[in-house]
């Protein structure tokens, strides 16, 4: 699904019908389908196909919207998949369906889940910021955010 056809070619646009039209090559850049399209002067403008399928069955995106995959697969771009919607609810669907880059699925984490626990468990007994910091390789400030659930709030 979210095939994307085009009626663009060497003649003009307006000169060709929509029988003629061919399904643009996408590719996959960031775990989001692309094509690239030409505008009227011929300018290329790359496309994300969530988005084209919205604007083309739904309608242009709202004021301070986002597109949603319903289900977090962001390969499935059939329009019952999409809607549109705010920045938060966007952030709930990651959270629901396990996509959201948090804890150890940031790329640059030093600490796992059972790393905060355990932090959190000795903070608790009264272990010193600087020991805890020593031993798990990071700064005072990361065992104190931590420990009060300003980070790895979701373990």
């Amino acid at each position: 699904s979210g095939a994307v056809l085009s009626i663009c070619g060497p003649a003009r646009a307006a000169d060709r019908a929509w029988s003629d039209a061919h399904q643009v090559k996408q590719t996959i850049d960031r775990k989001y389908c692309h094509v690239s399209l030409y505008d009227p002067g011929r300018k290329r403008r790359k496309w994300r196909v969530h988005i084209l399928v919205l604007i083309t069955f739904v309608g242009p995106c709202p004021d301070g919207m986002v597109c949603r995959h319903l289900d977090g697969n962001p390969a499935n771009n059939h329009v019952l998949n999409l809607a549109w919607g705010t920045p938060l609810e966007n952030s709930a669907d990651r959270i629901l369906h396990g996509t959201d880059y948090r804890g150890e699925r940031v790329g640059t984490s030093k600490l796992n889940s059972s790393d905060a626990l355990e932090i959190r468990r000795r903070r608790a007994n009264g272990e010193f910021l600087h020991v805890l910091a020593a031993e798990f390789g990071v700064s005072k400030y990361a065992i104190y955010s931590i420990a009060k659930r300003l980070t790895w709030n979701h373990v």
